[in-house]
C-alpha cells in the first residue's frame, strides 16, 4: 500500500525489512524501552507502515491477536 500526500511529498507505505534500522533509531529516541530487530522484524507480516519524506519520519504498527 503506497499514499502519497503530494502538498508535502510524503509517502506512507509498507515497511520493509531494509527500514528497520532507521525505525529502530526512531524508537530509541522515543520510548524508554524500546523494540529489539528481532520485535520488529516479526511485525512485518502485520501492517506495518512508514512515513517518509526524504527519510522514515515515522511509522505504525497494529498487530492483529488471535
Amino acid at each position: 500500500m503506497n499514499v502519497i500526500a503530494a502538498r508535502r511529498s510524503m509517502v506512507i507505505r509498507s515497511a520493509t525489512e531494509k527500514d528497520l534500522d532507521r525505525v529502530l533509531e526512531i524508537d530509541q529516541l522515543s520510548f524508554p524501552t524500546p523494540w529489539t530487530h528481532h520485535c520488529f522484524k516479526v511485525t512485518l507480516k502485520d501492517i506495518f507502515l512508514v512515513i517518509e519524506q526524504k527519510e522514515i519520519m515515522g511509522y505504525y504498527d497494529l498487530q492483529i491477536a488471535g
